[in-house]
Protein backbone atom coordinates (compact mmCIF):
# COMPACT_ATOMS: atom_id res chain seq x y z
CA UNK A 1 0.00 0.00 0.00
CA UNK A 2 1.21 3.48 -0.72
CA UNK A 3 2.14 5.49 2.31
CA UNK A 4 1.39 9.10 3.01
CA UNK A 5 3.27 10.95 0.30
CA UNK A 6 4.13 14.60 0.10
CA UNK A 7 1.30 17.03 0.69
CA UNK A 8 0.86 20.02 -1.59
CA UNK A 9 -0.57 23.21 -0.14
CA UNK A 10 -1.31 26.38 -2.09
CA UNK A 11 -3.69 29.29 -1.49
CA UNK A 12 -6.14 27.62 -3.88
CA UNK A 13 -5.99 23.94 -2.96
CA UNK A 14 -4.58 21.32 -0.61
CA UNK A 15 -3.68 17.80 -1.83
CA UNK A 16 -3.08 15.12 0.82
CA UNK A 17 -2.35 11.51 -0.21
CA UNK A 18 -3.58 9.17 2.54
CA UNK A 19 -3.15 5.43 2.01
CA UNK A 20 -5.85 4.43 -0.51
CA UNK A 21 -7.66 7.79 -0.33
CA UNK A 22 -6.55 11.09 -1.85
CA UNK A 23 -7.94 14.04 0.11
CA UNK A 24 -8.26 17.37 -1.71
CA UNK A 25 -9.67 20.73 -0.63
CA UNK A 26 -10.27 23.66 -2.96
CA UNK A 27 -10.59 27.34 -2.03
CA UNK A 28 -11.25 30.77 -3.58
CA UNK A 29 -12.01 31.37 -7.24
CA UNK A 30 -10.05 29.62 -9.99
CA UNK A 31 -8.93 30.64 -13.47
CA UNK A 32 -7.24 28.58 -16.20
CA UNK A 33 -3.75 28.97 -14.73
CA UNK A 34 -4.81 27.69 -11.31
CA UNK A 35 -6.73 24.80 -12.90
CA UNK A 36 -3.64 23.82 -14.94
CA UNK A 37 -1.40 24.01 -11.84
CA UNK A 38 -3.93 21.92 -9.91
CA UNK A 39 -4.12 19.25 -12.63
CA UNK A 40 -0.32 19.08 -12.75
CA UNK A 41 0.03 18.78 -8.98
CA UNK A 42 -2.67 16.11 -8.68
CA UNK A 43 -1.13 14.21 -11.61
CA UNK A 44 2.25 14.15 -9.81
CA UNK A 45 0.67 12.99 -6.53
CA UNK A 46 -1.13 10.18 -8.41
CA UNK A 47 2.12 9.11 -10.11
CA UNK A 48 3.97 9.18 -6.79
CA UNK A 49 1.33 7.39 -4.70
CA UNK A 50 -1.38 5.52 -6.59
CA UNK A 51 -0.03 3.85 -9.72
CA UNK A 52 -0.97 0.18 -9.86
CA UNK A 53 -3.34 0.37 -6.92
CA UNK A 54 -7.08 0.92 -6.51
CA UNK A 55 -7.83 4.21 -4.80
CA UNK A 56 -10.48 6.85 -4.19
CA UNK A 57 -10.74 10.63 -3.96
CA UNK A 58 -12.48 12.81 -1.40
CA UNK A 59 -12.57 16.34 -2.84
CA UNK A 60 -14.06 19.03 -0.61
CA UNK A 61 -15.08 22.04 -2.69
CA UNK A 62 -17.44 23.50 -0.07
CA UNK A 63 -15.07 26.50 0.43
CA UNK A 64 -14.44 26.91 -3.29
CA UNK A 65 -15.81 30.08 -4.90
CA UNK A 66 -16.20 28.70 -8.43
CA UNK A 67 -14.06 29.36 -11.46
CA UNK A 68 -14.04 30.82 -14.93
CA UNK A 69 -15.93 28.81 -17.58
CA UNK A 70 -12.59 27.76 -19.12
CA UNK A 71 -11.66 25.62 -16.11
CA UNK A 72 -14.55 23.22 -16.77
CA UNK A 73 -12.89 21.66 -19.80
CA UNK A 74 -9.42 21.61 -18.19
CA UNK A 75 -10.61 19.73 -15.10
CA UNK A 76 -13.01 17.50 -17.03
CA UNK A 77 -10.29 16.51 -19.51
CA UNK A 78 -7.87 15.85 -16.65
CA UNK A 79 -10.39 13.59 -14.89
CA UNK A 80 -10.82 11.62 -18.13
CA UNK A 81 -7.13 10.78 -18.60
CA UNK A 82 -5.98 7.15 -18.37
CA UNK A 83 -3.82 8.18 -15.40
CA UNK A 84 -6.97 7.90 -13.28
CA UNK A 85 -7.57 4.35 -14.56
CA UNK A 86 -7.53 2.57 -11.21
CA UNK A 87 -9.55 5.30 -9.51
CA UNK A 88 -12.63 3.58 -8.09
CA UNK A 89 -14.69 6.25 -6.33
CA UNK A 90 -14.62 10.04 -6.38
CA UNK A 91 -16.68 11.81 -3.72
CA UNK A 92 -17.15 15.56 -4.05
CA UNK A 93 -18.37 17.61 -1.07
CA UNK A 94 -20.16 20.64 -2.48
CA UNK A 95 -21.92 22.15 0.50
CA UNK A 96 -25.38 23.50 -0.31
CA UNK A 97 -24.62 26.23 -2.87
CA UNK A 98 -26.79 25.62 -5.95
CA UNK A 99 -24.40 27.49 -8.25
CA UNK A 100 -21.40 25.50 -6.97
CA UNK A 101 -23.29 22.22 -7.45
CA UNK A 102 -24.23 23.38 -10.97
CA UNK A 103 -20.62 24.11 -11.94
CA UNK A 104 -19.33 20.84 -10.47
CA UNK A 105 -22.06 18.92 -12.31
CA UNK A 106 -20.99 20.60 -15.56
CA UNK A 107 -17.36 19.61 -14.98
CA UNK A 108 -18.14 15.93 -14.27
CA UNK A 109 -21.10 15.36 -16.62
CA UNK A 110 -19.14 13.28 -19.17
CA UNK A 111 -17.11 11.22 -16.67
CA UNK A 112 -18.01 7.54 -16.61
CA UNK A 113 -14.72 5.70 -15.96
CA UNK A 114 -15.34 5.58 -12.19
CA UNK A 115 -18.12 6.21 -9.68
CA UNK A 116 -18.45 9.91 -8.94
CA UNK A 117 -21.00 11.38 -6.53
CA UNK A 118 -21.78 14.74 -4.97
CA UNK A 119 -22.49 15.18 -1.26
CA UNK A 120 -23.45 18.20 0.80
CA UNK A 121 -21.37 17.15 3.83
CA UNK A 122 -18.03 15.46 4.37
CA UNK A 123 -19.64 12.90 6.71
CA UNK A 124 -21.97 11.72 3.92
CA UNK A 125 -19.03 11.43 1.51
CA UNK A 126 -16.92 9.50 4.04
CA UNK A 127 -19.77 7.08 4.73
CA UNK A 128 -20.01 6.29 0.99
CA UNK A 129 -16.23 5.87 0.68
CA UNK A 130 -15.81 3.76 3.82
CA UNK A 131 -18.51 1.37 2.55
CA UNK A 132 -15.90 0.34 -0.03
CA UNK A 133 -12.99 0.21 2.40
CA UNK A 134 -11.55 3.69 1.82
CA UNK A 135 -10.62 5.53 4.95
CA UNK A 136 -8.98 8.82 5.74
CA UNK A 137 -5.88 8.22 7.82
CA UNK A 138 -6.04 10.94 10.49
CA UNK A 139 -2.29 11.58 10.31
Amino acid sequence: LPGNGMEIQTNYYTIKPRNNLLYIESFYSWDEEIAMDFAGDVRQVILDNYLGTTWAVLHDVSQWELGTPQINEIISRFLSTPLTGLLDRHAIVTGTSKIRIWQVENIIKDIDQFQIRLFTTQNQAMAWLSDSGYCLDPN
